[in-house]
C-alpha cells in the first residue's frame, strides 16, 4: 500500500509538472486574459490535488453548471468537501495530462447571436482516480467568466465521459468500446497545433490526438486533421475486439482519409492503411460506416474506398479486402 501510494503521488507530481510546463510554454504568447485563465486552471488543479476547499471556494462563480446540475457556489463546495471526505477517496489524485485549449464561446449562427463576451471555455485531459487502479483519462471542460470585479471564475465544470454516462448530451465526441477485447474503454480525438499544443488555426498545421481513457494507452497523432467523426465497429472478426473507425476532418476539400484502430499490447494500432473517402459522398449516401466484416476470408475485412475517375470525371467507390494487422 505504501509503495502504491508513493508511486501514485510521484506519477501525479510528474504529470502535474508536465501539464504546468506545457501551460507555461503556451502562455508565453498568450493574451493577459488567457494567462489569467491558465493561472485559474492551475489553481483549480492544485486545490484538487491538495484537497484545499478554501482555495476551491475562491475559484468558482456564484452559480455553476456542475456535471449536469445547476448549483449555487455553496453547493459546489459542499459537493467537493463531501467527495474528499469519503473513505474510498482518501488516496484520490488528479493531474492535467494535456495542453490547455482556451477558446472564445461563439454565438448561435442560426439566431444571429454574437460571440459571448467575457466568457471562455477551457478544454484539457484530466487524469484522476481514487487509487492507482482507478486512474483514468477524462476529456474535461471548464467554462470561465469574468465577475463584476473583473476576476475570472469557473461557472461550469464537466467531462465528456461523465456527461455520456449521465446521458446528458444529444451528441458526444466520446465513444465507448472494448478496443482491447477485454475492458470497456472510452476514446475521443482533439485537434491541436503540433508545436504549441494550442487550438488549430486555418493558416497553420494541425494534428488530431486520439486518446484513450486508459492512461497506459498513449495518445497517437493523426496528421492533417482538425477533428474527426468516430464510430465503434464490433464483430469484425473473432477476437472480441471492437474497432474504432476514424474519419478525419480538414478546413477545406471534400477529400479525406479514413482509418481503423484497435488496442493491442496496450497501444493504439492502426490495423489497415489509411484509405480515401469523400465527405460530400458520405453526406449524400447517409452511410458513414466504411468497414464491414469479411466472413469468407478470416483475418480480413472489407473497406469502401472512394476515388476520382479522371475519365468520367466522377467519384467512384470500390470494395477492397484488407488483412487486419495483428501484433505478435
Amino acid at each position: 500500500m505504501y509503495n502504491t501510494r508513493i508511486f501514485t503521488l510521484l506519477s501525479a507530481l510528474l504529470l502535474y509538472s508536465a501539464g504546468a510546463c506545457a501551460a507555461e510554454t503556451s502562455a508565453v504568447q498568450a493574451s493577459p486574459d488567457d494567462q489569467q485563465i491558465r493561472g485559474l486552471v492551475m489553481s483549480w488543479q492544485e486545490a484538487h490535488q491538495q484537497r484545499n476547499n478554501e482555495l476551491l471556494a475562491s475559484l468558482y462563480g456564484a452559480e455553476v453548471d456542475y456535471y449536469g446540475q445547476h448549483l449555487a457556489h455553496e453547493q459546489v463546495i459542499a459537493a467537493k468537501r463531501a467527495f474528499f471526505s469519503k473513505e474510498e477517496n482518501k488516496e484520490f489524485s488528479q493531474s492535467i495530462a494535456s495542453p490547455l485549449h482556451i477558446e472564445g464561446i461563439e454565438g448561435s449562427a442560426e439566431s444571429g447571436e454574437a460571440p459571448v463576451t467575457n466568457s471562455k471555455q477551457v478544454e484539457f485531459v484530466k487524469r484522476a482516480g481514487s487509487s492507482a487502479d482507478t486512474v483514468r483519462n477524462y476529456p474535461s471542460t471548464l467554462r470561465v467568466s469574468k465577475d463584476e470585479s473583473g476576476k475570472w471564475k469557473i461557472v461550469a465544470e464537466s467531462d465528456d465521459i461523465t456527461d455520456l454516462n449521465l446521458k446528458q448530451p444529444t451528441y458526444s465526441r466520446v465513444v465507448r468500446g472494448k478496443f482491447d477485447g477485454k475492458t470497456e474503454q472510452y476514446a475521443w480525438v482533439r485537434g491541436q497545433d503540433p508545436i504549441s499544443g494550442n487550438s488549430c488555426t486555418p493558416d497553420g498545421d494541425c494534428i488530431c490526438k486520439l486518446w484513450n481513457s486508459d492512461p497506459a494507452v498513449q495518445p497517437v497523432s493523426i496528421p492533417s486533421c482538425i477533428d474527426a467523426s468516430l464510430a465503434v465497429l464490433p464483430g469484425l472478426d473473432g477476437t472480441g475486439r471492437d474497432r474504432l473507425q476514424v474519419i478525419q476532418d480538414w478546413w477545406t476539400s471534400g477529400w479525406t482519409l479514413a482509418r481503423l484502430y484497435d488496442v493491442q499490447q496496450t497501444q493504439w494500432i492502426q490495423i489497415v492503411p489509411a484509405f480515401s473517402t469523400n465527405a460530400n459522398q458520405l453526406e449524400e449516401s447517409g452511410n458513414r460506416i466504411l468497414v464491414v466484416s469479411n466472413p469468407a476470408r478470416p483475418g480480413y475485412i472489407r473497406i469502401k474506398v472512394t476515388r476520382f475517375d479522371p475519365q468520367t470525371e466522377e467519384l467512384r467507390t470500390e470494395q477492397q479486402d484488407k488483412p487486419l494487422l495483428a501484433l505478435r
